[in-house]
């Protein structure tokens, strides 16, 4: 099992949570990360990450996902993570819920490692990450790849 602290106040079942366990493993196997790192992600339902983001953020809306940097990545801990999965299947189109929800966990995975896209080419550089570790995830089959 990964260095991935799941809570799940969602509908979703352990079993399908097991996705992130695997992506994380991914980010490991393919150095990425330490194999020391760990995260926390907690799984809501919709109207409790607008709470998170009014309260943490100072947004009052609805978001899918909120990435919490840790002040101590030297000790391996990379932050907090929390993704609304009402929120996700209500924006992922024609993908599965599985596969946004993997696409949320990647993009939120790169705000704790410091990525961000509020300029135009950070954005282009965090776009670039994602599309490598979403590539990684196609290679061992956990989410169809598209470009």
């Amino acid at each position: 099992m990964s260095n991935l602290d799941l809570v799940n106040d969602s509908f979703l079942s352990m079993q399908a949570c097991q996705i992130f366990h695997k992506i994380y493993e991914i980010f490991i196997d393919s150095e990425f990360i330490d194999k020391d790192s760990y995260l926390c992600l907690k799984l809501v339902n919709s109207g409790k990450i607008e709470e998170y983001n009014k309260r943490y953020r100072g947004n009052d809306m609805l978001t899918d996902v909120l990435s919490f940097p840790s002040e101590f990545k030297q000790t391996g801990f990379l932050g907090d993570m929390i993704i609304d999965v009402t929120v996700a299947e209500k924006q992922r189109g024609n993908k599965n819920l599985q596969e946004e929800l993997a696409e949320l966990f990647i993009h939120g995975f790169l705000h704790l490692l410091g990525y961000d896209h509020l300029k135009k080419d950070d954005k282009k550089i965090m776009n670039k990450q994602e599309e490598y570790l979403k590539k990684h995830i196609f290679e061992k089959g956990l989410i169809p790849w598209t470009d």
